[in-house]
């Protein structure tokens, strides 16, 4: 079975649709008004017709106007994500209804369930501190193991930009602690209490994969928040997470402070 294709819209494709909705707002209200204008004196002066008229031109501007305010609001808490991520990272692409693909997931090298479907949202593809990287929510699916999905989480892939140490290889086990240099062993263990049960994996020698199960959806709309400043410092708090993340990732570089290349290179000087 082959997962449905969408298209999922970019962040500018998004404003551009909600800076439609305000014009069109805008043009509803007009409406609005005008049938208000032609209804009000047309019931002073008995003239029914025109009563009618106006009435129905009202109606038609205030059914536009709660559609649209329907959407403008489905659509807030997407660009006030994106905001938070072009604060927070560089070279930023956002696509609300994307997800990493099917292929990058089986290529992940990570200990997922066997699905027959990925699907998934926030699809972040972004650069911090010259590691570029993809993000995003996914819902792995079988089913014929039933409706449910087999897995609902977050997978992380980054591309550091240089080469781990040999023995962080695709084979390498996240217990052998013991087989690993001090600054390799220590990054685990730090990304070991930030995942709080997650799985990391190696792919390639400058590539680290890192997913979490998990109910709640990084940079979701939630019905039950009405503050914009709440979402937003929540929206802050899930990317203050993946920056921690990637922060431990990059005392991997050969060159970190802690490193054994590092308190080499720092002796010859």
């Amino acid at each position: 079975m082959k997962e449905q294709q969408t298209a999922p819209l970019t962040t500018e494709e998004l404003t551009e649709k909600y800076h439609k909705l305000r014009r069109t707002f805008i043009l509803a209200t007009v409406i609005s008004i005008f049938g208000t204008i032609v209804m009000l004196p047309s019931v002073l002066f008995f003239k029914i017709p025109y009563a009618l008229a106006g009435a129905l031109v009202l109606l038609t501007g205030e059914s536009m106007r709660y559609r649209i305010k329907k959407e403008m609001r489905a659509l807030a808490p997407w660009i006030l994500a994106s905001g938070v991520l072009n604060e927070t990272f560089e070279d930023v692409r956002y696509q609300p209804s994307g997800c990493l693909s099917r292929e990058t997931l089986l290529e992940s090298g990570l200990p997922l369930p066997e699905f027959d479907a990925a699907q998934g949202s926030a699809l972040v593809s972004a650069a911090y501190q010259g590691t570029s990287f993809e993000l995003s929510n996914i819902r792995l699916s079988d089913p014929a193991k039933g409706a449910e999905p087999v897995f609902q989480g977050y997978c992380l892939r980054c591309r550091l930009g240089f080469p781990l140490p040999a023995e962080l290889s695709a084979e390498a086990s996240e217990d052998a602690l013991e087989l690993l240099p001090d600054a390799a062993a220590e990054a685990l263990r730090r990304l070991s209490e930030l995942l709080g049960g997650g799985h990391v994996s190696f792919p390639a020698e400058d590539t680290v994969c890192l997913c979490v199960a998990s109910e709640r959806e990084l940079l979701a709309p939630d019905r039950r928040v009405t503050d914009v400043a709440v979402l937003r410092r929540r929206f802050a708090e899930e990317m203050g997470t993946v920056t921690q993340l990637i922060d431990t990732l990059l005392t991997l570089r050969p060159d970190a402070p802690g490193t054994a290349s590092a308190d080499t290179k720092a002796l010859s000087e």
